[in-house]
């Protein structure tokens, strides 16, 4: 039996999942991290790095760069999940599981690179087990090695191929430089080096995911944990099919719950166990709390089909786009109005200047007269994470929206 319920339940029940919109938040980013799984790590910093902002967006009073607090105390580590993540320690059987497989199913290109650089590999190895955490530039030479569509330097490739193999971890992070050591050394002593069972895989995957969206269909659980894992799981072929099968005996047996909604065929699966929490939430909309700017790699965005189809959110991410192709900018940060997504912010911080800068801003849905209050308070709340006291508004679109919004900013 599908049970049906409203588009608002789903969206308010993923965002209390999440800690993005919850009666409970949580005060300890290590329990966030425990809650959602995996957070992103990314590079770019026009405004705070991704595993920056959504820890902000979920843990009160989270300051820039705690996180790596966490990876010096070995309370989580690096590994590649839905893209490179943070993860929470206890998780490493889970991914020594993937890295297992990795090592039997390495690609021709890599097998090739291999081949062709044993000795500068084992090199680097013998230097790590000897030297202790090491990075990078602890190595002089100039060589490079063409790995994928980049000439890097040939001993950072070795460190990565040795980290995504498992011989090595990210043991700190100084400023964003990774040092590595051997793995036996960074794992904690009451953390398994060895991989978790077949035997639990599938049920490891399926409550991981229902605990940190509340719901899914078949694409997120193909999606949450990346490509590797869908490849190792469910194979190269029928792959959504094996997963449908796969839910639907859950449901038979217990433990799962199928749901959709009034306006759409789409299935999605819940845990037994959460169903009335489903239900029973208040979906009242508040129309005084601060809106939230989002990471585009939240884990309520990163896959994109998920946002269209949850929120009727179409975001595209535009910063490896040309800047005369843009349609919204370089690295624009969707907004959450309540349980709402409702448009994006091009946004810059100017460290050095203390400024705060909103390029465009542009509003895709129906709003309310109290949510200029509401976008102040959250772009004030948003400056204030920067250490930004001063504030450069652009364009707005609709551009009505533009003088209010400055009238509320200096009130």
């Amino acid at each position: 039996m599908v049970e049906t319920v409203s588009i608002e339940q789903l969206r308010k029940f993923i965002l209390e999942k999440q800690g993005l919109r919850t009666e409970n938040p949580v005060n300890s980013t290590l329990d966030v991290i425990h809650n959602i799984h995996n957070v992103q790590i990314d590079t770019i910093s026009v405004v705070a790095r991704s595993h920056d902002l959504i820890l902000y967006n979920r843990v009160p009073d989270y300051k820039e760069k705690d996180i790596w607090k966490l990876l010096r105390e070995k309370k989580v580590f690096e590994s590649y999940s839905h893209e490179l993540c943070l993860l929470p320690i206890q998780e490493y059987p889970f991914y020594k599981w993937i890295i297992n497989y990795r090592n039997k199913n390495i690609g021709n290109r890599t097998q090739n690179w291999v081949n062709e650089n044993k000795a500068v590999i084992d090199n680097i190895y013998n230097y790590v087990k000897k030297n202790g955490e090491t990075c990078s530039s602890d190595f002089k030479s100039n060589t490079k090695s063409r790995w994928w569509s980049s000439d890097v330097k040939i001993e950072s490739v070795a460190l990565r191929y040795l980290f995504q193999r498992g011989k090595l971890l990210v043991s700190y992070r100084k400023g964003f430089q990774k040092y590595y050591d051997l793995t036996e050394r960074v794992l904690p002593s009451n953390i398994s080096s060895e991989p978790i069972d077949q035997s639990e895989l599938t049920e490891h995957i399926l409550n991981t995911i229902l605990s940190a969206l509340g719901f899914a269909g078949p694409n997120e659980i193909l999606s949450y944990f990346g490509r590797s894992f869908q490849r190792a799981v469910w194979g190269n072929k029928e792959k959504k099919k094996k997963v449908v099968d796969f839910l639907e005996n859950n449901v038979k047996e217990g433990p799962l719950r199928s749901i959709n909604t009034q306006n759409s065929e789409d299935s999605y699966y819940i845990l037994d166990r959460d169903f009335n929490q489903l239900l029973n939430q208040d979906v009242e909309i508040k129309t005084d709390i601060p809106v939230k700017l989002l990471s585009p790699f939240d884990n309520i965005l990163r896959d994109r089909y998920f946002a269209k189809n949850i929120w009727n959110y179409d975001y595209k991410f535009e910063a490896y786009v040309p800047k005369a192709k843009r349609r919204y900018g370089f690295f624009c940060l969707p907004i959450l109005d309540d349980y709402e997504l409702i448009g994006m912010v091009d946004a810059k911080v100017h460290r050095k200047e203390k400024k705060l800068e909103l390029i465009s801003v542009y509003i895709n849905k129906e709003i309310d007269n109290n949510f200029i209050y509401r976008f102040a308070k959250g772009v004030q709340n948003f400056a204030q994470f920067h250490n930004c006291p001063e504030l450069i508004v652009g364009k707005f679109h609709p551009n009505k929206m533009k003088a209010k919004f400055i009238k509320e900013i200096d009130h």
